[in-house]
């Protein structure tokens, strides 16, 4: 099965764009739309994060409040933005969540957005408004590099979680191709990920780690 998969940093203010801009360019190329989008969530946390959105956008405009609202739009929206990017492109897809069943604390995620908010905060990123997201994302994208260290492909398990339920997807021929929207670690070339377990099995993957660009 021909695979798409967008290997992408969770808490990363550009990587939406980016991320659609890449499914733009995959629309242009096949004129059967995807059989499904995977994206790594569970559809429930999914639809609790989502809904804290707009109290993650107060947040943003009362702690930088030089951003303009579509800057200040444009991070919000990097909330959960896994499970609905593809909504620009493809308005009606399937969608295979590949962390159904994960469990959660209720409590915990009801605070998602406080989370992410403290997080970008204590990047302490300087407040020059031009450049403010895109020197947001930068810090972001290296830390990441640097928690990954020589091996990103760092919980072995839910990579096989991952590939087991698009495996399953194949192996029951309930489509011709499609989308997975992961973490890079997932999408990583390194033994034991998601993406090189689809390889070894034969699929065709077309890889772009939209986090490195």
């Amino acid at each position: 099965m021909k695979l798409y998969i967008a290997g992408i940093n969770h808490n990363d203010p550009m990587c939406r764009k980016q991320l659609i801009e890449w499914l733009r360019l995959i629309k242009a190329e096949n004129i059967v739309s995807p059989s499904f989008v995977a994206p790594e969530w569970d559809e429930q946390i999914f639809k609790l994060v989502k809904s804290q959105r707009p109290n993650f956008l107060e947040m943003i405009m009362t702690e930088w409040d030089f951003l303009s609202l579509e800057e200040a739009r444009d991070i919000s929206f990097s909330l959960a933005y896994e499970g609905d990017a593809h909504e620009e492109i493809y308005e009606t897809l399937p969608i295979v969540w590949l962390d159904h069943g994960r469990e959660f604390d209720e409590a915990v995620l009801s605070k998602f957005s406080i989370y992410r908010m403290n997080y970008l905060k204590n990047l302490n990123v300087d407040k020059v408004g031009q450049t403010f997201v895109r020197n947001l994302s930068s810090k972001i994208r290296g830390g990441a590099i640097n928690l990954a260290g020589d091996n990103p492909s760092i919980n072995k398990e839910r990579d096989r979680i991952f590939y087991e339920v698009i495996e399953n997807l194949s192996e029951n021929k309930e489509g011709t191709w499609g989308i997975v929207i992961v973490g890079s670690n997932h999408a990583a070339d390194t033994p034991g990920s998601m993406r090189n377990l689809l390889d070894q099995r034969g699929h065709q993957c077309i890889v772009n780690l939209i986090d490195s660009i």
